[in-house]
């Protein structure tokens, strides 16, 4: 009886080291993605711009509460986040970058289906560029295919972005820009007046904006008399940049009456940030100049300066007044006709005068 009692022993210690074996393997069991598909493409894209901007928005990756246990390893960046910078190019009024969640760290202890929502939670400048409130699903189907074979646990992983319940090749959130924030400039030459005016003549303007961008000037005529240093390109549109805060971007145009220049609107899109300060100045010295900002009174100077760009259109509409003295000279050479035409006058009077008096003394 005693020998029986240890070969069960043993026994019974190879049934407890085998299944700790097969314990161990399952514990440690390994993940393989399918393919190279072990990552989720977020993509950021802000409209409404024509300059380059520069703000951030931040994302947040969550594990689903109905997620099996049993996952260790890390998501890559943990706290992810896309940048924009003046470097970044805008191209028909978007910018669009992207960012690579990593999932392939994720070791999986348990067949399953789990799921992570890729949320944009936050941006730099929330009034000008608000951070978009849709949501994604980032699901990853993990099966065993090693089921069949009692020895261990080899898992496959397959990452699907999903939104809603369609699977989609990328996360994609947008922001338009708030217009609210831009604006522009309606230059124009709204009279020209007086006696000595010319109403075909050119007046320069030399234009500043204190902005970094690149801005479109629009819709002027252009004339080689109006300046020597005049910029006058062949068409009637242009373009400013290179400007800050400190440092303006400037061009010279001509305008006649008439005339309306757009500063800073390309198509109908205002492209100058509201609040920008800018600097209009009208360098023709044989007028006098006087101005009126939308429907406000009339300013007699020849230069709006330091003017706090609004949002949409600003108007600025200068006059230009001419007017001469009549020279004494016409009158000394006119005199002898002015006293002949009184002397011609008096004498008819004296003549009638007399003419009635003879007719009264003969009817006597």
């Amino acid at each position: 009886m005693k020998k029986v009692f240890n070969l069960h022993n043993i026994s019974l210690l190879l049934i407890v080291a085998i299944i700790s074996i097969f314990s161990t393997i399952r514990v440690n069991a390994t993940t393989t993605w399918n393919s190279s598909t072990n990552s989720a493409t977020i993509e950021k894209t802000v409209s409404g711009i024509s300059n380059p901007i520069t703000n951030s928005f931040s994302y947040t990756v969550t594990a689903d509460n109905s997620n099996p246990a049993g996952v260790t390893g890390s998501i890559t960046p943990a706290s992810p986040s896309i940048s924009f910078t003046t470097s970044d190019a805008v191209t028909n009024h978007e910018v669009t970058k992207q960012l690579t969640i990593d999932f392939s760290n994720l070791e999986f202890s348990h067949p399953g289906v789990y799921k992570w929502t890729i949320a944009e939670s936050a941006s730099g400048n929330e009034g000008t560029y608000p951070h978009d409130t849709k949501t994604y699903t980032v699901e990853i189907t993990v099966q065993n295919t090693n089921a069949s074979n009692p020895d261990g646990q080899n898992f496959t992983a397959y990452l699907f972005v999903k939104d809603g319940s369609t699977k989609v090749a990328k996360a994609e959130f947008e922001t338009t820009a708030d217009q609210n924030d831009f604006g522009h400039i309606k230059l124009t030459k709204a009279a020209v007046t007086g006696s000595d005016a010319d109403v075909t003549d050119y007046f320069e303007y030399e234009v500043k904006v204190y902005a970094a961008g690149t801005y479109t000037i629009s819709n002027y005529t252009t004339s080689a008399t109006c300046g020597t240093n005049t910029t006058n390109p062949s068409t009637a549109t242009t373009t400013i940049t290179g400007g800050s805060t400190t440092t303006p971007s400037t061009i010279k145009l001509c305008l006649k009456k008439s005339d309306i220049a757009y500063i800073g609107q390309d198509g109908s899109l205002d492209t100058i940030p509201s609040g920008t300060k800018i600097d209009i100045i009208e360098t023709n010295t044989d007028y006098t100049e006087s101005y009126k900002i939308n429907n406000g009174s009339a300013v007699s100077s020849n230069s709006l300066t330091n003017h706090t760009l609004a949002a949409g259109e600003t108007t600025v509409a200068f006059t230009n007044t001419k007017t001469g003295t009549t020279p004494t000279g016409v009158l000394i050479t006119t005199l002898p006709y002015v006293l002949l035409i009184i002397a011609a006058v008096a004498g008819a009077l004296v003549f009638v005068k007399f003419k009635n008096q003879k007719t009264e003394t003969i009817n006597e």
